[in-house]
C-alpha cells in the first residue's frame, strides 16, 4: 500500500515560492491572483519621548497585529496606512491593511506618547511610560496599551515612574511583548519572520532616568540604549542621547503562498519539503 492504507491518488504536487510585500509608507496592496489567504503582519509608529531635561518616560511600541491565514478577496485590491512615528510629545500614527471597517481590514493603534517629568504616560497600541513623580505626591502611572480593545492584544501598559524631587528613572514604555517596567525597562517587543528574517517588532522605548539632565539606565546586558524612544522594529536606536524622542515608522507585511494540484492524497515527504521550503499553505 503506497499510500499507507489511504484510498485516493497520490499527487506530485508542483509549489510556487511565496510572495512577500512590505510597506513603510502608503500604499496599495493589489491581490492579482487566486490567493484568497495571506498572513499579514501590521505594526503602528511608534509613540515618542520629550526633548525637555528631566526624568521622561519612555514611548509606547506602536500596536502589533499578526494575522497568519487571514481571508482576502481574490483580484481585490486593499489600501494600505503606515503611521510614522510620533513627533515631540505626540503619539504614532495607526497602521492598517484594508479600507476602515471593512470587514477583512486589520488595524493596529499608534504609540502612547511619554509623560514628561511630573506626567502620566499616554495610551496608545502600547502606553507610554510616565515621567517621574513629584514629592510629596502619586506615583505617576504608564499610560494603558491596547487602546483598539483586540484579542489578543496590539501591546501592554506602559511603566510607572519613580517619585522623587532629583530626577528619578521614569517609567518605560510598553511592547508588544510586555508592560514596561518601574523605572525605565521598556516593554518587550514580539519576534516574527514573516519577511523571512527574524525581527523583533514592537519594543518600547526606555525611560530616562538618574542625575540632571541625561543619565541613561543601564540594561541587563551593560548597554545604554536611548531613553525615551518609541521603540517599532527592530531598528537600533541611535548612539547618541541627543535624540531622547527618536520613535519608529510603523510597517506592513503581506505575505502570500503558492501550490497546486491541491487535490487526492498528498504524501508525508511532499508536505515536509514544502514546510521546509516555506511553501506549503496559501
Amino acid at each position: 500500500m503506497s499510500n499507507g492504507g489511504i484510498i485516493g491518488p497520490v499527487q506530485d504536487p508542483s509549489f510556487g515560492s511565496s510572495t512577500i510585500t512590505t510597506f513603510t509608507s502608503p500604499g496599495t496592496y493589489p491581490n492579482p491572483s487566486s490567493f484568497t489567504s495571506a498572513d499579514i503582519l501590521v505594526v503602528a509608529g511608534g509613540g515618542t519621548g520629550r526633548r525637555s531635561p528631566g526624568s521622561e518616560g519612555g514611548g509606547g511600541a506602536g500596536g502589533y497585529r499578526y494575522m497568519p491565514a487571514h481571508p482576502i478577496t481574490a483580484s481585490t485590491s486593499y489600501p494600505i496606512t503606515v503611521g510614522s512615528g510620533g513627533g515631540q510629545d505626540s503619539g504614532g500614527g495607526a497602521s492598517q491593511f484594508g479600507a476602515p471597517g471593512g470587514p477583512q481590514t486589520i488595524a493596529s493603534s499608534g504609540g502612547g506618547a511619554t509623560g514628561g517629568r511630573h506626567q502620566n504616560g499616554s495610551p496608545g497600541g502600547s502606553g507610554g511610560g510616565a515621567g517621574d513623580g513629584a514629592t510629596p505626591g502619586p506615583v505617576r502611572s504608564g499610560g494603558s496599551g491596547n487602546a483598539g480593545g483586540y484579542s489578543p492584544p496590539e501591546g501592554n501598559d506602559g511603566g510607572n515612574g519613580t517619585p522623587s524631587p532629583n530626577y528619578e528613572p521614569a517609567g518605560g514604555g510598553g511592547g508588544a511583548g510586555g508592560a514596561g517596567g518601574h523605572g525605565g525597562p521598556p516593554g518587550s517587543g514580539t519576534p516574527n519572520t514573516i519577511t523571512g528574517t527574524d525581527i523583533t517588532y514592537a519594543k518600547g522605548g526606555v525611560g530616562q532616568g538618574g542625575s540632571y539632565p541625561y543619565a541613561p539606565n543601564v540594561m541587563p546586558d551593560g548597554s545604554t540604549p536611548m531613553y525615551g524612544s518609541g521603540g517599532n522594529t527592530s531598528y537600533p536606536n541611535p548612539p547618541s542621547p541627543s535624540v531622547p524622542q527618536e520613535s519608529k515608522d510603523g510597517i506592513v507585511v503581506v505575505k502570500t503562498g503558492a501550490f497546486s494540484n491541491a487535490s487526492g492524497v498528498w504524501t508525508m515527504e511532499d508536505v515536509y519539503e514544502g514546510r521546509l521550503a516555506g511553501t506549503w499553505g496559501g
